[in-house]
Order: structure tokens, then sequence, then C-alpha cells
């Protein structure tokens, strides 16, 4: 990979990277509360429990794909690819 690590290791921090800014969005949405209408604060926090949630299963399902494809591929491969 372009950044040194082994691409199991980027893929997961790809998508952790993903989870971990919807929490920040989360977390600057909290911070207005103050300043915005119940009604359009409630819809926005939804939203982004949504997108929450959807970045989780999305990282979840990947992983397990790459896991069932991983024990398909032959070790020498895996070596080439630096996933071991």
């Amino acid at each position: 990979m372009k950044s040194g690590r082994p691409l199991w290791d980027e893929l997961c921090m790809r998508y952790q990277s993903g989870v971990d800014s919807v929490r920040s969005m989360q977390a600057v949405w909290d911070l207005v509360k103050p300043f915005v209408d119940e009604e359009r604060f409630n819809k926005v926090s939804r939203l982004l429990l949504v997108q929450e949630m959807e970045a989780n299963g999305g990282a979840n399902h990947v992983y397990s794909i790459f896991k069932h494809i991983q024990k398909k591929i032959s070790p020498i491969l895996l070596m080439n690819l630096n996933m071991i």
C-alpha cells in the first residue's frame, strides 16, 4: 500500500476512520443543540445515528468478506500482498 501498511491494516484503518468521522460530526452537532430548533436537531441526530450504524455495518460486512476470502487464498499470494 502507498502508506506502507499491509492491505488488511489499511482496510481496517480506512473503515474505522469513516466511523470516527461520523462520531465527530455527532459530537459537533451536539454542541450546536442550543442554537437549533428541536425538530431539526432531532432529525439530524437520527440521520447521523443511521450513518454511524451503516458505517459500522459496512465495515463489519467488508471485514467478514475479506476474512472469508483470505482463508481461500494461498499463503504465498498473501505474503506477496503483504497480508501476513
